[in-house]
């Protein structure tokens, strides 16, 4: 239960960012929201924590026929579609829930681990990218920014990365590039 919990507040806590993370008050639109969509997207955020990922996407579809303007709707079903395996339509729905909020760091972030599990490094490294520029401090960015360069084969970005991870309080990357003698300077 407390795990449960601990991960609907993470969960809770990064639609706020998706909600808030903007430049300016003007640009920040207040999404159109009812009590039953409300409750569609709670419950569609709660059924991703059981993995009923069919049934949240469900709910998600929902919330969307009532404000097709929903970016947590968006995120939240592209985090199911992503779960699942279904990458192409994971990014697709991070793109929209960019395009309607283009600060939403999660989105940039969730969409570059998608554009990684396909193999496409280079928009990885771009999504990655963006979400430093907007979260300077966003630890994970830069870890698995660092991953995708490694794939790429340019280890000095890699170590770089890691070694940025590393500051930030992640070190993992950075300890198993040297172990592999690819981060040793």
């Amino acid at each position: 239960m407390k795990i449960r919990i601990t991960v609907l507040t993470f969960t809770l806590a990064a639609t706020l960012l998706v909600l808030c993370s903007c430049s300016s008050k003007q640009d920040f639109k207040p999404p159109l929201r009812t009590v039953a969509a409300e409750k569609l997207l709670n419950r569609g955020i709660a059924r991703i924590e059981d993995h009923e990922f069919d049934r949240a996407i469900d709910d998600f579809n929902r919330v969307l026929k009532i404000n097709p303007q929903n970016v947590t709707a968006y995120y939240h079903r592209g985090l199911a579609y992503d779960r699942k395996g279904y990458y192409d339509k994971a990014i697709a729905d991070y793109t929209k829930a960019i395009q309607i909020n283009p600060r939403a760091t999660i989105a940039y972030y969730h969409r570059g681990l998608a554009w990684g599990q396909k193999g496409n490094y280079d928009n990885a490294i771009a999504d990655f990218t963006k979400t430093v520029e907007i979260d300077p401090v966003h630890v994970l960015a830069y870890h698995y920014r660092g991953t995708a360069w490694y794939y790429k084969g340019d280890y000095d970005r890699t170590c770089s990365d890691f070694q940025k991870s590393c500051e930030l309080g992640y070190c993992k990357g950075l300890d198993w590039a040297r172990k592999k003698g690819i981060c040793n300077k």
